[in-house]
């Protein structure tokens, strides 16, 4: 058992908690877990603990730290299963929504972990968020700023394990500064209608279901369509160019590398997203129509496509035929009014 009992904070991640639990306890991460839990002996840190942690390990954690196995996997991201995704993919990676941190040598070599450095200067014992390590979290929505997924001084990507050898998990692994003096200066680029999508992103993970033109779907399966149309417009549209719902091209269009891309060019890429499926299904329409979408875009590569989705993909898809229709019939028709008035003069 574990001396000092420490509670989790509201929404903290697993390896937020343990590390918290280890400072303490006087001692470094490393040395408590190779103490306390030996069968991890030098193996726990080398990996990302909220994504591989499985059960076997959190029983261990329970019964150590007399937290019920529920509570200890409401802190990982293997709990967003069927709410986010249906599947969590812990050993080849690609979770959807889950930014990977690409653990090597115990170094994170990926900014998989964002944060508020004004959550953390509030905090009486600063800690890191769960939903900081989901990719829409762009903003904090407390305070109305970008997040930041780096060290303000030297540029390191977060590492709560290394920071530790600087005596708090707040620190920066490389170089020492505390990121809790971190600014966000950067302004809120669109009026604030991104902060409102992430908040009703929030909304739907927290309840596991949305209401879309009356009809209620499953968190995940909304999910799986919001990620399939991220790759649309992110990937296949960069060459492209894809246009949202005001006619103007998505703000990720010139983007190469979308896991590289500045956090307020994803903040902007969201917006839109979600601005897709606020006035569902019209705006939904009225996207498909304006790209000129079939179903090889609506459907391509996706598997088990929702029944709520394959209603809407058809109907968007009998909307494009009719505008082609009519689109065509009216140059046909301007063609054979041409012919006529040709052959009269």
């Amino acid at each position: 058992m574990f001396p000092i009992k420490i509670r989790p904070q509201d929404d903290e991640l697993l390896s937020s908690w343990l590390i918290r639990v280890a400072l303490a306890h006087r001692t470094m991460p490393t040395t408590f877990t190779n103490l306390y839990l030996p069968e991890t002996r030098n193996k726990l840190w080398a990996s990302d603990l909220d994504l591989h942690a499985d059960r076997p390990l959190l029983e261990v954690l329970s019964h150590k730290s007399a937290l019920s196995v529920e509570e200890l996997h409401g802190l990982t991201l293997r709990s967003y299963e069927s709410v986010l995704f249906e599947r969590l993919y812990a050993k080849s990676g690609g979770t959807p929504f889950v930014l990977p941190l690409q653990m090597r040598g115990r170094y994170p070599k990926s900014r998989g972990l964002r944060f508020c450095p004004y959550c953390l200067r509030e905090d009486r014992r600063p800690y890191f968020r769960k939903k900081w390590r989901l990719s829409f979290s762009t903003v904090c929505l407390t305070h109305e700023c970008f997040l930041l997924d780096e060290c303000g001084r030297c540029g390191a990507p977060v590492s709560l394990y290394k920071g530790c050898r600087q005596g708090r998990s707040s620190r920066c692994s490389r170089c020492g500064y505390d990121l809790r003096r971190c600014n966000s200066f950067k302004r809120l680029l669109d009026r604030g209608e991104g902060l409102e999508a992430v908040r009703w992103l929030y909304g739907i993970v927290d309840s596991g279901h949305v209401v879309l033109g009356g009809v209620p779907v499953y968190s995940f399966l909304f999910f799986k369509v919001l990620h399939h149309f991220w790759k649309v417009v992110c990937v296949w549209g960069r060459d492209v160019g894809i246009f949202g719902i005001d006619g103007n091209p998505f703000a990720c269009g010139m983007v190469r590398c979308w896991d590289k891309a500045p956090i307020e060019v994803q903040y902007l890429a969201y917006s839109e997203l979600v601005r897709l499926f606020w006035g569902y299904p019209a705006s939904f329409m009225a996207f498909c129509v304006e790209n000129r979408f079939g179903k090889t875009e609506l459907t391509k590569d996706m598997r088990g496509v929702p029944f709520w989705y394959v209603e809407s993909y058809c109907s968007a898809f009998q909307l494009l035929i009719e505008a082609e229709a009519l689109h065509w019939g009216r140059r046909a028709r301007v063609e054979i009014v041409r012919r006529v008035d040709f052959r009269c003069g």
